[in-house]
């Protein structure tokens, strides 16, 4: 952990803080190039599926009268072996996407903290330890998601098949049906991608800002129609309220205020299902300063 006093013990540093008293650090809020990157390679997936699926489809012979349910559930074999070796994608993609939301966190609270108390704390951003361990936390979950996406799109292709089957008509089109669960694909994908940005976003930053000795936060919403719980906005009636914390200090040592989406699991900023909210690191000014002029009356 970085020993920030041990940084402004000299009296440039020290008026510099006590002039930078009441500046407060801004949030770190997600990468929206993350996200952006996210979905593009999540769409691309989508694609591939989409392609996998017409080549198979296109090689059932057109039945005149009802569909004939035995060639297509061979397509669907098929269809699901090439689905595996899409699969074995996910580890790379989820990898690059956690590495380029952690980057994001290291630069933006660096450069917040250089620019309110002229401090590096580059050295401190340790590669080990705590922030590794959320780092792996945060790739194996991404690498479940989006090995979801192509096992998704086949029961949903399989589910629309089995309807036109037990209705006994010819399908209205295999296109038709193809870019129906593609089109639900890219949406989930879409959703997905920025989920999890926010929820990387969020878990690197309590790691960060604890290794650099922030242990408090203000909890910052969107500051629109749709934070949980406002009661103007689009969901004044969320289980999980959001607005309420809006303004508010908190500890990233302790559970999370908000009981999340799923389960009640208490919840940081950004960690519930598509939360845009974000955390305002608080740096315990007083204490530092309080530090600093105890080393400069034991160095007089």
């Amino acid at each position: 952990m970085l020993d920030i006093a041990e940084h402004v013990r000299h009296r440039p540093h020290a008026q510099r803080l006590r002039k930078r008293k009441g500046r407060r650090l801004r949030a770190i809020k997600p990468s929206k190039a993350a996200y952006v990157w996210y979905w593009n390679r999540m769409s691309d997936l989508v694609d591939k599926c989409r392609r996998i699926v017409t080549q198979e489809l296109r090689r059932v012979p057109e039945s005149k009268g009802a569909m004939d349910a035995s060639p297509y559930s061979n397509a669907l074999r098929n269809i699901r072996e090439a689905f595996a070796g899409l699969k074995k994608e996910a580890r790379g993609l989820a990898d690059a996407a956690s590495k380029r939301a952690l980057f994001w966190v290291d630069d933006r609270l660096a450069k917040e903290v250089a620019r309110s108390i002229r401090i590096d704390i580059r050295p401190a951003l340790s590669t080990h330890g705590e922030v590794m361990g959320q780092f792996k936390e945060m790739t194996d979950w991404n690498v479940r998601l989006i090995q979801s996406i192509p096992d998704r799109l086949l029961d949903d292709l399989e589910e629309k098949l089995i309807t036109a089957w037990s209705s006994g008509d010819r399908v209205r089109g295999i296109t038709e049906i193809v870019e129906d669960v593609a089109n639900d694909a890219d949406v989930n994908a879409k959703r997905i991608a920025r989920d999890q940005i926010s929820k990387m976003n969020a878990a690197y930053n309590m790691v960060r800002q604890r290794e650099v000795g922030i242990r408090r936060y203000i909890w910052q919403t969107a500051g629109n129609e749709r934070v949980r719980g406002n009661p103007n906005g689009l969901y004044p009636d969320a289980v999980s309220n959001h607005f309420q914390f809006d303004g508010q200090e908190f500890s990233w040592d302790e559970p999370g205020p908000c009981k999340g989406t799923i389960d009640g699991e208490p919840c940081h900023p950004g960690q519930d299902i598509l939360c845009n909210c974000t955390a305002i690191p608080v740096f315990d000014l007083d204490a530092l300063e309080a530090e600093v002029a105890q080393a400069e009356s034991e160095q007089s």
